[in-house]
């Protein structure tokens, strides 16, 4: 799950948002050839069943892992340009 997870994390766009004050919103790869190509990735050196790694992929994009890694980077790179 952790290689699904970071994998998508590389692939986040990040959108910026004007209204009182500039927001960058992060735009997560969704779209079934990245979700595919994630599949065979992560399929590469895998020795076990597919249906583990559609598991993996399922739980990364639905576990809340992954907004608080948003949240952390957003952070990290605000106390980065300081």
């Amino acid at each position: 799950m952790q290689r699904a997870i970071d994998e998508t994390w590389k692939n986040i766009t990040w959108k910026e948002k004007v209204t009182k004050r500039k927001r960058l919103i992060p735009i997560i790869p969704k779209s079934s050839e990245f979700k595919r190509n994630l599949r065979n990735y992560l399929l590469g050196d895998w020795n076990f069943c597919a249906h583990y790694a559609d598991s993996a992929i399922k739980q990364a994009y639905s576990t809340k892992v992954l907004e608080k890694k948003l949240l952390e980077g957003k952070k990290g790179e605000n106390e980065a340009s300081r």
